[in-house]
């Protein structure tokens, strides 16, 4: 019954919204949602202002919110040390903001920069690391990470089941696990290879 009642969990997520970005979370339980991934970009972006929309969101609904940390314009990847560490600023951050009210969040990994491609096991140790900075803010607050697979773009980390799996491996964190985001796997045409393996699955888009 267990397994059951979580797969009637179902979240909604979306940048593609045009109005305010928080007046339909109020509608989502009348929809047949139970939860709300909180995308913080654009004008869900965590703030003093958000913040104060969302806490009303907890006192009003029942929904279990869940975090996206950002992901525009940041590279867990990047070879240019301030850009990495300002990656690290920007996803912790948001971490803390958001601590009070999630148990989960949700990261891209890093991709390719042009020297990224000329020294791509260096760029793939400062993913690594990366993460485990991530991981390790978080497990102060009690917060699990979800790598999530990436969608078919060249010179992004994370498209294949070997690839994505292994950099988890590799951070040797308790409280970390796999996004699996099917749409993306569609994209690269290895659903049914994602599938095959999903004992680090800790969440689903």
């Amino acid at each position: 019954m267990r397994e059951i009642k979580h797969l009637m969990e179902v979240s909604f997520s979306s940048l593609a919204l045009v109005n305010d970005p928080f007046d339909w979370a109020y509608d989502l339980e009348d929809l047949g949602f139970t939860g709300w991934e909180v995308v913080s970009e654009g004008k869900q972006q965590l703030n003093d202002s958000t913040l104060s929309r969302i806490q009303n969101i907890i006192e009003t609904t029942d929904l279990v919110l869940t975090l996206h940390l950002p992901f525009s314009d940041l590279n867990l990847a990047s070879l240019n040390h301030p850009i990495w560490n300002e990656t690290i600023r920007q996803m912790t951050k948001c971490l803390e903001r958001a601590s009070d009210f999630v148990e989960l969040a949700v990261v891209h990994p890093g991709h390719l920069s042009p020297l990224g491609m000329q020294l791509p096991e260096m760029a793939w140790r400062q993913n690594i690391e990366g993460l485990r900075a991530i991981c390790d803010f978080a497990s102060e607050r009690g917060i699990r990470i979800g790598v999530e697979n990436m969608v078919n773009m060249q010179f992004i980390l994370g498209r294949q089941p070997g690839e994505i799996l292994g950099m988890i491996e590799s951070l040797e964190r308790e409280n970390v696990g796999l996004t699996l985001d099917i749409g993306h796997a569609n994209t690269n045409g290895l659903v049914d290879e994602f599938l095959e393996d999903l004992s680090q699955v800790i969440h689903v888009h």
